[in-house]
């Protein structure tokens, strides 16, 4: 497995889904779904068993027989093992792409911000369920105000209902400070640091200026 196995996985990118230019790239993503580190693509627990299969066929191998004969059995015997690599290879071409289209839109969106004025040159934004928008005198911004300002080239989150929507109408709103109230500091705060840089700050829920 240490020997081969990034080995077969490198191969199977480029020559199975030819994607040579990116290989490198995607290799490194799928090292890292081997090795366990991207436990939240689906893929990954599967992956984690792969070594069952290389167990199974080295015992009946050496059942029988004083001496491993490696070259047929790496190359016939681990059918089960090399469908399991072949799937972590499409997996880390699909985080990938992601990844890319990822960065692509944060571009975008950051572009968008430095050429366009301000619709609110402050919001505030509570994330729960069903995001809560304010205005700069922290008046509610209803869900059609939210619509009508909406660029759609700026669709950040395509599988979201749009009242679910955080990302793509704030940048659609193009404010000058941007005020995110939520106890958790992944995902979508990730995002819009990216996007608003210093020009966002993050509050815990606690200090949702409706509680006060």
């Amino acid at each position: 497995i240490q020997k081969h196995e990034l080995k077969w996985v490198k191969r199977y990118i480029e020559h199975a889904f030819l994607y040579k230019e990116e290989s490198p790239a995607i290799t490194d993503i799928a090292h890292s779904l081997l090795e366990g580190e991207r436990l939240e693509i689906p893929e990954a627990n599967l992956l984690q068993k792969r070594k069952h299969f290389v167990y199974r066929e080295l015992l009946e191998e050496i059942k029988d027989r004083s001496e491993i004969a490696w070259a047929p059995l790496l190359t016939f015997r681990f059918g089960n093992y090399h469908h399991l690599l072949m799937k972590a290879a499409a997996a880390a071409i699909d985080e990938y792409k992601w990844e890319q289209e990822y960065q692509t839109m944060v571009e975008e969106c950051r572009h968008y911000l430095k050429h366009h004025l301000p619709v609110y040159s402050m919001i505030h934004v509570q994330l729960t369920d069903k995001p809560v928008f304010l205005n700069e005198k922290k008046e509610p911004i209803d869900q059609w105000t939210r619509l009508h300002y909406l660029k759609p080239a700026l669709v950040f989150e395509k599988s979201l209902p749009f009242e679910y929507m955080v990302v793509s109408p704030l940048v659609s709103f193009a404010p000058d400070l941007l005020h995110v109230y939520t106890d958790m500091e992944e995902g979508t705060v990730e995002t819009l640091r990216m996007i608003f840089q210093e020009n966002v700050i993050v509050h815990p829920m606690k200090e949702w200026p409706l509680l006060s």
